[in-house]
């Protein structure tokens, strides 16, 4: 009996001690809780905050260049990781809204003289290559989601152009309005030259780790002062084991509407080598 009242004096002692430390915790977990809450703008949401109305102005002007665009040529700084480093490569692009069409040419060090065609409705939805370098005399039809066309890309040349790109990042915003303001982060890096332009410039840190959807981790986006438009968007995100840059590109002497026509889409075009 002497034996049961000292198991039951131990028993009782233990689990005082443990309501003691349980106690303790949740006090600790409250002031870190309430500590949170005493901070500026805790619980509010990111749609209700200076960042996002700033982004949202940024994304407004894009759009309303957008909508008014029937064609542009810009040149591609394109540098990206997939499975390893890719080249810097340097594209030309031109590109007409209705009916869809894009030419690229390669006019960097790094498969220089490639040209390539694509329409959704021409040459049967196929991309016309022409593979420039010592295969400079060779030209073919390739499928634009084929694995020799994303061999080294991360896009389809479907997404080619200012339009698809500003949509990208629309979409992202629309995203963002049903965070809280502590889940997201953005700094204003003020304005910076981009490839000769002045462009104002955000680091946008995106909650991916509680939403897997988001496209990444973080986004530098710097929007040029006179196009309004994208002048680099660098994109980090988790793969291969590390947090990578993932894709950086550049946007220089952006042109708007210049009356491009079938002949900047024909592959017979004289001043074209396929």
């Amino acid at each position: 009996m002497a034996e049961q009242g000292d198991h039951e004096a131990r028993s009782s002692t233990i689990v005082r001690g443990r309501l003691r430390w349980a106690t303790v915790l949740a006090l600790c977990l409250s002031q870190v809780v309430q500590a949170d809450e005493a901070k500026p703008g805790y619980g509010r949401m990111f749609k209700d905050t200076d960042e996002y109305f700033l982004l949202k102005d940024l994304m407004g002007q894009a759009e309303a260049v957008i909508s008014t665009l029937s064609d542009c040529t810009f040149e591609y700084h394109r540098q990206e990781w997939k499975g390893k480093q890719q080249p810097q490569y340097e594209i030309l692009v031109k590109y007409r809204v209705q009916p869809r069409r894009v030419y690229l040419k390669w006019i960097g060090e790094q498969n220089k003289g490639q040209e390539l065609i694509w329409g959704p409705d021409w040459n049967d939805g196929d991309v016309y290559v022409h593979a420039g370098g010592w295969l400079d005399a060779v030209s073919l039809s390739l499928d634009p989601d084929g694995g020799r066309m994303m061999a080294k890309s991360r896009h389809s040349v479907r997404e080619a152009g200012m339009d698809r790109l500003v949509s990208r990042l629309d979409r992202q915003l629309t995203r963002l309005e049903k965070e809280r303001a502590e889940d997201v982060k953005v700094v204003d890096d003020g304005v910076q030259d981009v490839l000769g332009q002045p462009s104002r410039c955000l680091d946008i840190e995106l909650p991916k780790d509680k939403d897997p959807d988001y496209y990444a981790y973080r986004v530098q986006l710097c929007v040029g002062e006179e196009t309004h438009l994208p002048s680099r968007v660098q994109v980090w995100d988790f793969e291969d084991g590390a947090m990578r840059l993932v894709e950086d590109y550049g946007y220089a002497n952006v042109r708007l509407n210049v009356g491009l026509d079938h002949q900047d889409f024909d592959p017979d075009n004289p001043d074209y080598a396929f």
